[in-house]
This record gives C-alpha cells, sequence and structure tokens, in this order.
C-alpha cells in the first residue's frame, strides 16, 4: 500500500496541518498532514493533488511548487511519500471536508502539538534535508538537486565549520 501527506507552506513560511476530529480512528484530535491512499494505476503526485482537492479544495492554479522530499516505509510495510507544496493560497481561501480543523502552523510553533502516527519525525526528516540543501547549495551555487555528490570532503567540512560555528 502506498500513501502521500502534503508538507504545505505558505508564504510566510507557515505550514498548514490538520487537526484529525474526534471520531478518527487512529490519533483522534491530533494533528497531521493532509494526504490519503494512492488509488490503482495513480502516481504519488497525483494522489497528493487529488487528496487536497478532496481535502480541502486547493487548487492546482494556488500551487507555486511541488516536489517529493521523502519516501518512508513504515513497520506495516506501508510506502509513505511526502511532498512538499508552495502555495499561496490563504486559509479563508480553503474548505476543509475532513477533520476538526485546519491551521498555518509557525516552525516554532509546530513541535507544541500532538501529532498523529510518524508526522513529527517527517517535519524533522524535512527539517534535516533544508540544512542539508543549503549545504549543497553553498557548495555547488546551484539550487540542490538529487543525487549531487560532486562535492570534496574539504568544502564540505568548511562550509559545515561555517554554519555550525
Amino acid at each position: 500500500m502506498k500513501v502521500v501527506g502534503a508538507i504545505i507552506e505558505n508564504n510566510k513560511g507557515d505550514f498548514l496541518l490538520q487537526k484529525r476530529d474526534n471520531k478518527a480512528p487512529n490519533y483522534p484530535l491530533h494533528w497531521t498532514l493532509f494526504g490519503g491512499a494512492v488509488e490503482k494505476n495513480e502516481t504519488p503526485k497525483n494522489a497528493v493533488l487529488r487528496e487536497l482537492k478532496e481535502e480541502i479544495s486547493l487548487n492546482f492554479s494556488d500551487i507555486e511548487s511541488i516536489y517529493q522530499v521523502q519516501k518512508n516505509i513504515q513497520n506495516n510495510g506501508t510506502i509513505q511519500c511526502i511532498f512538499h507544496i508552495k502555495t499561496n493560497a490563504k486559509t479563508e481561501d480553503l474548505v476543509l471536508k475532513e477533520g476538526e480543523k485546519m491551521e498555518f502552523v509557525s516552525r516554532k510553533a509546530l513541535f507544541k502539538r500532538k501529532f498523529a502516527f510518524n508526522i513529527k519525525e517527517v517535519f524533522e526528516k524535512y527539517f534535516i534535508y533544508l540544512q542539508n540543501s543549503r549545504v549543497i547549495t553553498k557548495l555547488s551555487g546551484k539550487y540542490p538537486m538529487p543525487g549531487i555528490s560532486d562535492v570534496s570532503i574539504e568544502k564540505l567540512e568548511k562550509v559545515l565549520e561555517e554554519i555550525y560555528d
């Protein structure tokens, strides 16, 4: 089974979360990402776009960028594909069709929530990905792309010293 989730970020750098309602079979009243199951013969990218349209009426025209940032394999064998979506939509532009509420949350306030499933780990992994992307960008002078490995250990050590000192 494959599932998708969306790390939805607005132009302020806040993240859109869904609070599950008290009828949810797992993790009622916990915060999560919007997303769901990938249907037969559907790509993960198409699945996440469909789920966002179904769950919050997010239109493709409101999406500035979309790319996959994670592929996680759960203990039960489920494959979880996580996408980062940059949007210009505001909460009032969206219609919540699943869950108790939705809210854009700042990065600072993000980890004060009680998360469902592995969503805390998904965000932690995402922020590590961002940090690594900054290192690669600084080393290569280009936007990071998967598979970039043409940097020397010396360059990497120098950049890491600059960042962490």
